[in-house]
């Protein structure tokens, strides 16, 4: 029997669709503003002189994770491709890129730039880069996302050079950085700091009525009108709040109890689907109790690369980045920064933690461990 164009749509049998809007209930989706009033007013008057090609205030938004950073930050620049094109919005994940020359090679792929990204210095790249945003009359916005690991690396260069070139007038440049930890810019050298003079923009946690109404009015978006009541989305805003405000976490469990409530073929989500959708959120106990089996870890939703990160810490109880990333390529060809991804995703997740500590000649490693 053929299925066609059918193979990928939900089952009509029997299977209420209690999500209809899939993306309403991710996290970090721009069509929805996470209640910042205040700090979207701040983000837009530090942007604002670039609208009209002068350079534009830098910030250091902190706070913590899923107190909606990056739900803002997506908002504002999307609108701000919409607004005007003499503004290249240009976003860096620092996990993924973690030095001058990563970064420079976003905006350049941005700006459509032909610049080889080998056999350059990167100086000279950056002089290029300059030359095309003048000449275009471009002004840039550059956001910084986890800067704190640009900070690790020492690659600081970049501050004194972007500062550099706003006081030339070389180009016009604002720059917003944004990390969970509030002290991500204190290991930065007074001259690195002073040259950007960051202001600081916190993120406070969500208190439980803010949860509930940015969950409240994420259900009317995305699922089907008499699929949640109330005390569900209670449950969701407690888990978040006792997660220190986090809404991302409710947001996730609210997710993933809509999918329990479907799996089990019921048209209405239960308490009960947040209480088994957020016993996934018991990381370190669950695993350890697992025994680290594909069964126990399947309630992750992790890959095999995932998985496998987490048999190798599990089992050494405390591992070295160095040293874990030797043992990942023993059977998986990746480079470091996939491996490093990884790592991001499952801190993120909450199931591993990392910690720097002091090793001989002054160098800091980086040890990793279980939630």
């Amino acid at each position: 029997m053929s299925v066609g164009g059918r193979l990928f749509q939900k089952s009509s049998s029997g299977t209420p669709n209690i999500i209809l809007n899939e993306n309403a209930l991710l996290a970090d989706s721009s069509d929805f503003l996470p209640m910042r009033d205040k700090e979207l007013a701040e983000i837009t008057d530090a942007i604002r002189p670039l609208l009209s090609n002068k350079k534009g205030d830098n910030l250091f938004i902190h706070g913590p994770s899923g107190s909606g950073k990056m739900t803002m930050m997506k908002y504002v620049l999307g609108k701000l491709a919409k607004e005007t094109s003499r503004v290249l919005p240009v976003y860096v994940n620092c996990w993924e890129f973690p030095t001058q020359m990563g970064i420079y090679s976003k905006v350049i792929e941005a700006m459509g730039i032909p610049v080889p990204r080998r056999g350059l210095a990167t100086d000279e790249v950056f002089s290029r880069m300059l030359e095309s945003l003048e000449n275009e009359g471009i002004s840039v916005l550059l956001v910084l996302d986890n800067v704190q690991n640009l900070v690790l690396k020492g690659d600081e260069d970049i501050f004194h050079a972007i500062s550099q070139a706003n006081a030339r007038g070389k180009a016009c440049f604002s720059v917003i950085a944004m990390s969970a930890q509030e002290n991500a810019l204190e290991k930065l050298s007074p001259q690195a700091r002073l040259a950007l003079n960051f202001t600081s923009l916190e993120f406070e946690a969500y208190e439980e009525k803010h949860l509930m109404e940015i969950l409240e009015e994420r259900a009317e978006n995305a699922l089907s009108a008499d699929a949640w009541s109330m005390e569900t989305l209670a449950a969701c805003a407690s888990i978040g709040k006792a997660d220190g405000g986090n809404a991302r976490l409710a947001l996730e469990i609210l997710h993933r109890a809509a999918k329990l409530a479907e799996e089990r073929r019921s048209r209405r989500i239960d308490v009960s689907d947040v209480e088994k959708a957020s016993s996934k959120t018991e990381y370190a106990k669950s695993l350890i109790e697992g025994g680290l089996d594909d069964t126990a870890m399947s309630q992750f939703w992790l890959s095999d690369d995932e998985k496998l990160a987490l048999r190798i810490i599990a089992e050494k109880g405390e591992i070295g980045a160095s040293a874990l990333y030797m043992e990942f390529k023993q059977t998986r060809d990746l480079c470091n920064r996939q491996i490093r991804n990884h790592l991001h995703g499952l801190e993120e997740k909450r199931l591993i933690k990392t910690t720097l500590v002091d090793t001989p000649g002054m160098l800091k490693e980086k040890m990793i461990q279980l939630m």
